[in-house]
């Protein structure tokens, strides 16, 4: 593992991606408990800025997550997911569109299921916003998809979320009603202080 995980560096990764995942495999396959450690090295070396590479390493892990167990998954579902909800928000559809078939995996929904409350948080807001906001619509119905799976795996748990998320936005707009006021009487008091007072022209000044 010492030789093979760092070839996943390479400028050249696309000429042998198959023959370095084989590779890797047959270890895991002898040595399941060696599946931590490939994760973590994959998540530690992902690529930035290459949708092919980005592609070959979802693909990777979603092959290999077929064989976790699940200790294992609770170990690394953390950053694990981080990276996969920054996948589909990313702005390539493709990598976007990838990362989100992961759900087509059964054994992937499974474990989600059954560790949903602490999912759900992490993976939930990605959806959302690749959801509402990402500019390819096939990619927006997508995660709406995703969305469906969640809410009819866990309806509880997505359930209680949903709430948790709709107080949050609440909040935060409660928030910028309170500081458009401070503002407002802000602007008020230095009129009162100044009747040239300007924002405008104190603006082009700065």
């Amino acid at each position: 593992m010492n030789i093979l995980l760092p070839l996943h560096t390479s400028n050249y990764f696309h000429l042998f991606h198959g023959n370095l995942f084989y590779c890797v495999k047959q270890y895991l396959q002898k040595d399941p408990s060696l599946i931590t450690v490939v994760i973590k090295s994959l998540l530690k070396l992902w690529p930035v800025s290459c949708t092919v590479k980005e592609i070959f390493f979802i693909n990777q892990i979603g092959n290999i997550l077929e064989t976790i167990s699940e200790e294992q998954f609770v170990e690394l579902m953390e950053p694990l997911f981080h990276k996969i909800g920054e996948c589909i928000t990313s702005n390539s559809f493709q990598v976007s569109e990838c990362s989100m078939l992961l759900w087509k995996s059964d054994r992937f929904v499974q474990m989600i299921t059954i560790h949903a409350d602490k999912i759900f948080p992490i993976i939930c807001p990605y959806l959302y916003k690749t959801g509402t906001n990402h500019w390819n619509p096939a990619i927006k119905n997508l995660a709406v998809s995703v969305i469906r799976i969640c809410m009819t795996t866990a309806k509880p748990v997505f359930e209680a979320f949903s709430k948790t998320m709709k107080a949050q936005e609440q909040s935060e707009l409660e928030k910028l009603r309170n500081e458009k006021k401070d503002w407002s009487m802000i602007i008020q008091s230095a009129s009162v202080i100044d009747n040239e007072f300007n924002v405008n022209a104190k603006n082009e000044e700065l």
